[in-house]
């Protein structure tokens, strides 16, 4: 099945987690990152029970600091 990842589509499995895109994308420390589905912020501690469907649009976003 297909889902789209910071505008690049991907193929995942089913029962694919939202805390399973991080292993997708090599991020291995997620300290610091928000995750959306279809445009609403899904809280960290609801990352491995939410399971993506067909074509979401997933968005990753890594905190920066600036100055």
């Amino acid at each position: 099945m297909q889902i789209e990842i910071n505008n690049e589509t991907k193929t995942i499995t089913e029962n694919f987690s939202a805390q399973q895109v991080f292993e997708l994308l090599q991020i291995h420390n997620t300290n610091g990152y928000a995750l959306a589905v279809n445009n609403s912020v899904i809280p960290k501690s609801k990352w491995t029970e939410t399971i993506l469907k067909e074509n979401d649009k997933v968005l990753v976003i890594q905190a920066t600091q600036g100055g």
